[in-house]
């Protein structure tokens, strides 16, 4: 699932239903485990994909320091010998870790909306419970609405 369509699900599960307030109460356990379930797989995607950004930065670092397996080379041949103080510009513009990077990043973007939405779910219950003793006191107590 992409940051886009986590965000339009959060827009449709958390709109309230006014004119149905214990049901939105009621929902509140559902949505919790449906974030909590997504927020679980989106970490543990996280860690796998950490990993693989740390191995392939090994394994171009290598590549640009010429110690990687002689095969890497006829695949892909390096043209110049690069200085070992330069080597870091060379990994930065990598498109190979570039794109590993972007992949991280996208993750942990998830995970952080997640993890604010979940934050969000514990003070839902308290938010319809104050909009229900604001509609008790409204109607409850004789008082009318002006309208």
């Amino acid at each position: 699932m992409t940051t886009n369509e986590i965000i339009e699900n959060i827009k449709a599960d958390f709109k309230i239903d006014k004119s149905n307030l214990s049901d939105e109460l009621a929902r509140i356990p559902d949505l919790h485990i449906k974030y909590l379930e997504g927020l679980k797989i989106k970490r543990n995607l996280l860690v796998l994909k950490e990993f693989e950004y740390n191995k392939t930065l090994k394994d171009r670092t290598e590549y640009y320091r010429g110690h990687a397996d002689p095969e890497v080379y006829k695949a892909n041949p390096l043209k110049k010998t690069i200085l070992k103080q330069d080597i870091d510009l060379y990994l930065n513009c990598d498109e190979i870790l570039v794109k590993k990077s972007l992949e991280v990043h996208a993750l942990k973007q998830q995970v952080d909306i997640l993890e604010k939405t979940m934050k969000t779910l514990d003070s839902r219950g308290y938010n319809i419970n104050a909009m229900i003793n604001w509609l008790n006191f409204e109607y409850g107590n004789g008082n009318k609405r002006k309208t």
